[in-house]
């Protein structure tokens, strides 16, 4: 146990590499999987991390092997073979894979804890036994990989062993084969995915990213070969520095495969965070449609009321105001949203301009146009003003009963009746009667006129007046006879003039006429043409004068109308409806603790209905997959650390070569930097284009959000920040494992070091 611990001690960089990348795999996938358990997504989703990860640790493990190399040799000339010399290697990684496996569990239990605190509504306080089993099964798999890779330097001839370079190996079959096959893979992969009605089980999508990040490294890899091949036959007209540049990159083992997997981890890094950035946008605006403004406050009572409610506790209309949804149960038209439009700019403002792809504001003012709105009124009486319209004497009394509809402070039908005797020869008279139910605002929605003479006698109804807070005359707005209605009626200077059919009566109600409305682009109307129900039900001609790519509260789908328009003659509010005031930013608490008061709920944010969205849809999901490829990145960089040692003997010795035969020192420092360029060049461009291509043929597949029928599309468009991210770090990471290479002072890479065998 002493030896292992001295030889650790010994190789302590590699070793630390290890126990890192260990920690950083074990880690997010713990992350991952703990908040997977928790939010009801996928296990899976660290599918990605795990897959690159164990292509990873082989490669820290044949680091390890040719670090070894000596010792190795030397304990096969003392005779040490077969499975004495497997456990002689195994003691040491197994020791750092240990330690790195409990640091990364405790590190993922945390990551766990934060994750849930932060995206969801409760905390988990450890990781939980999926994440635990996973953590136990990636320690043993990652020891079985390190001395997988080991494996090589187990299997090489002991005549090379001994030598003091280790000469880079054309690829085996096994590994051409392997090349070939992930290629492949991933091509079916991205096929798959483009396929319509396919039902692949989670893991096989979720391993498609994997597959193709990986193809992408491989790519890169035949790329940098492409552009060494080709510069080989003009570096020697294009002077010593690119010459070194080119030969080395050609000649140089053990950069290979850091590279493609840092490509591979562009890749799978620039996909996750394109559809983390997508899904935020996604959430923030479904968010915003959902909310409609600042704060929601929802009502269990009648549009009626609740628009009449905004009227009196904000008057001036710069807070409040009404809205109803609707949601339908059979898509289309049948989803509708009604708001009070003439608050709207003060209210909402621009809060949905961004999540709607227009300016509403700019488009309201048309919902405002044709038939008038509905005029509530409140208090506690109704009078009707009527007279004789004409000097027909056929009678000398009139005897009219009158029946007002209306509906109440709850949404509810009512009715109220007055009775009187006219003198068809005499004055203008006024009757007056109470009004149950319109303390807080009620509209009225028919009127029934009965004189039981059998010749119908004209009559002119000058004033329909309902309550007294002030009074409002809704014969202002226009009235219309019912169908099937026998009567006659038009409208004169002086008032309405109607005459009794034979039977001795008629029925009116206001005009509605058509409801302008906005419709989402490509709505289904139906069958019996653009009809739009009420809030109460009732079919109304809609006048479309504008589309819209989304709208408040229906989404990708459905009408916004104005709710006082939509109100004129209307029924009860059906049971469906979500009625709500929508109060703006910055509306004053005691408004809103007046709202609840009156008996709405309490005001929800757009925070609240974003967390809401977030739980309901799975969105976290996304968040957790880009996390999953940050840890990706992670094992990227480590790799290419890794091999940061060897690059560095190797630079030595060459260096020493090169100033032997007198090589100046500024010609091998802009040959440095060149080999960086064409290394950075190969390496972000085909992360970039390959992570461009992840996001545009598989990001639409994958379950990193569950969209429901009306829901808004999650967008095509590529977050350039997310490439700059995973690109930045590519070219970081890469500049600084170079860097660390040529580093070290002159006397490192003196000449004499040839002799001597040493690179210190």
């Amino acid at each position: 146990m002493r030896r292992t611990w001295r030889g650790a001690w010994a190789r302590r960089g590699g070793l630390a590499t290890l126990t890192a990348m260990s920690g950083v795999v074990v880690a997010g996938a713990v992350t991952v999987v703990g908040f997977a358990d928790r939010a009801g997504a996928s296990l899976m989703l660290a599918a990605p991390l795990v897959l690159l990860g164990l292509v990873a640790v082989p490669a820290t493990g044949r680091e390890l092997g040719s670090a070894r190399r000596d010792e190795i040799a030397v304990a096969r000339l003392r005779g040490l073979h077969g499975a004495a010399l497997t456990r002689l290697l195994a003691a040491e990684p197994a020791l750092a894979v240990t330690g790195g496996g409990l640091l990364g569990y405790a590190l993922g239990t945390v990551g766990v804890w934060a994750t849930t605190r932060a995206w969801l509504d409760r905390t988990a306080v450890w990781a939980g036994w999926p994440a635990s089993i996973t953590a136990a099964v990636l320690v043993l798999a990652t020891l079985l990989a390190v001395l997988g890779g080991m494996a090589r330097a187990i299997r090489e001839p002991l005549s090379e062993q001994v030598s003091l370079a280790e000469r880079p190996r054309a690829m085996t079959t096994g590994a051409t084969f392997v090349s070939v096959l992930v290629v492949v893979a991933a091509a079916v992969a991205t096929y798959r995915a483009q396929s319509t009605g396919t039902d692949d089980p989670e893991w096989v999508v979720l391993i498609g990213p994997a597959l193709v990040a990986l193809a992408s490294g491989q790519v890169a890899g035949w790329v940098l070969r492409l552009l060494t091949d080709l510069l080989a036959a003009r570096s020697v007209r294009s002077g010593v520095p690119v010459y070194l540049a080119v030969r080395r990159l050609r000649g140089t083992a053990g950069i290979a495969g850091p590279v493609r997997l840092l490509v591979s981890a562009t890749v799978l890094a620039t996909l996750a965070l394109a559809g983390a950035g997508r899904v935020a946008t996604w959430t923030e605006n479904t968010a915003r449609l959902g909310s409609g403004a600042a704060y929601r406050v929802g009502f269990d009572q009648g549009a009626t009321s609740v628009l009449q409610l905004t009227r009196t506790l904000d008057p001036q209309g710069r807070w409040l105001m009404a809205a109803v949804f609707v949601p339908g149960t059979g898509g289309g038209a049948e989803r509708r949203t009604f708001l009070d439009t003439e608050r709207y700019d003060a209210v909402v403002g621009d809060f949905l301009d961004r999540s709607t792809g227009t300016r509403m504001t700019d488009r309201t003012a048309a919902l405002r146009a044709g038939v008038g709105p509905a005029m509530v009124a409140t208090g506690d009486t109704w009078q009707l003003g009527l007279t004789a319209a004409s000097d027909r004497r056929t009678v000398d009394e009139l005897r009219i009963t009158a029946t007002l509809h209306y509906l109440d402070d709850n949404g509810f039908t009512g009715s109220a009746t007055v009775r009187t005797t006219l003198d068809a020869t005499g004055p203008p008279s006024l009757v007056t009667a109470d009004l149950d139910g319109c303390r807080t605002g009620c509209i009225a929605t028919g009127l029934t006129v009965t004189e039981p003479r059998s010749d119908g006698v004209p009559l002119l109804l000058t004033s329909l007046q309902l309550g007294d807070d002030p009074a409002v005359d809704v014969l202002e707005q226009p009235w219309v006879l019912v169908d099937g209605s026998a009567g006659q009626s038009f409208y004169g200077p002086a008032g309405v003039a109607v005459t009794p059919g034979p039977n001795g009566g008629l029925a009116l109600e206001p005009d509605r006429g058509p409801l302008p409305v906005l419709a989402t682009t490509g709505i289904e109307w139906r069958s019996d043409g653009r009809i739009v129900e009420s809030p109460g039900g009732v079919d109304r001609l809609a006048s479309v004068v504008g589309e819209l790519e989304a709208g408040p509260f229906v989404q990708a789908v459905g009408v916004v109308a104005d709710l006082p328009r939509a109100l004129v003659g209307d029924a009860p509010t059906v049971p469906a409806a979500e009625v709500y005031v929508l109060a703006g930013e910055g509306t004053p608490a005691a408004m809103l603790d007046a709202l609840t008061a009156a008996g709405g709920s309490a005001p929800t944010s757009l925070a609240a209905v974003r967390d809401d969205i977030v739980a309901e849809t799975g969105a976290g999901q996304a968040r957790a997959f880009a996390l999953m490829a940050l840890f990706c990145l992670g094992v990227a960089v480590l790799a290419l650390a890794a091999s940061a040692a060897r690059l560095r003997s190797s630079y030595r010795r060459e260096v020493a070569a090169l100033r032997l035969v007198g090589v100046g020192a500024g010609q091998i420092r802009r040959a440095g930097r060149a080999e960086t360029v064409l290394l950075a060049v190969a390496t972000v461009g085909t992360g970039v284009v390959g992570g461009l291509l992840a996001v545009r043929l598989l990001l639409g597949s994958l379950p990193v959000v569950r969209l429901p029928a009306d829901a808004l599309a999650l967008g095509t468009a590529t977050p350039w920040w997310a490439v700059l991210v995973a690109a930045g770090v590519s070219v970081v990471a890469l500049a600084g494992v170079q860097s660390v290479a040529r580093s070290g002072p002159a006397r490192a890479t003196r000449p004499s070091i040839l002799r001597e065998g040493a690179t210190e």
